[in-house]
């Protein structure tokens, strides 16, 4: 007793019926004018973060100048990230469709060790520092869904990833692997331009869509031991 779905399936008179669905209908109303509400509110706030205002941004010339830009900015960036969903889509149904290639492991080269390059630029602290927040969150709160072994491996591999030294793009790798080990594919929405650093690490994160934590956990051992042997030789 109680809910609306509940009061129907018992044995009511019609008109009882009627009126209860004429409830329901009345309260999905307010609930969709709720969400088209609270949608208008963050499409405003995203169109004014990514807009651009023409003279003094508290004139009323310079609030349409950045609602009109920013409404532009924000279509063609919404353009572009549903196109590469679907450029992403379409790669992975056709590597779906396409039987499993039965590839013989390369043969074993013998090669020198190779200095480290001396034009290396120094590692960034702000960079360093989000690097080693990330691989101590993984070493702390590994999933429940990773088995005991994988907990392990994450935590080993997590040490280590805090301790490299790495060029940017190597970090944005890494951490993109720990997340995916640790949080599974990515469901946000792609940052605005005005954020750069954050579209890298989303673009990094959806490269991995689809990676299981095993998978994910291997090339980031892989990317650990062939950084480190760089790093010593």
């Amino acid at each position: 007793m109680g809910k609306l779905a509940d009061l129907v399936s018992e044995d009511l008179s019609f008109a009882e019926k009627i009126s209860i669905n004429l409830r329901k209908v009345g309260l999905a109303g307010v609930g969709l004018a709720s969400i088209v509400d609270s949608e208008r509110t963050r499409l405003y706030r995203q169109i004014m973060e990514v807009g651009h205002a023409y003279g003094r941004s508290d004139t009323i010339v310079g609030r349409l100048s950045t609602l009109g830009t920013g409404t532009v900015n924000l279509v063609l960036e919404e353009s572009q990230r549903v196109f590469d969903e679907l450029v992403e889509e379409g790669e992975q149904a056709l590597n779906r469709s396409k039987p499993p290639a039965v590839i013989a492991p390369p043969p074993r080269k013998i090669t020198q060790s190779r200095p480290v390059a001396k034009s290396r630029a120094p590692d960034s602290p702000m960079l360093k520092s989000a690097q080693q927040k990330v691989a101590k969150a993984a070493s702390q709160a590994a999933p429940e869904r990773l088995t005991a072994e994988l907990k392990q491996r994450l935590e080993r591999a997590s040490k280590q990833v805090a301790g490299l030294q790495a060029g940017k793009q190597q970090k944005l790798e890494l951490t993109a692997l720990l997340r995916q080990v640790q949080e599974g594919d990515d469901k946000g929405r792609r940052p605005a331009k005005t954020k750069p650093e954050a579209q890298a690490e989303f673009d990094a994160r959806r490269q991995l869509k689809g990676m299981t934590p095993e998978e994910a956990l291997n090339r980031l051992e892989s990317l650990v031991r062939r950084l480190a042997s760089e790093t010593v030789a």
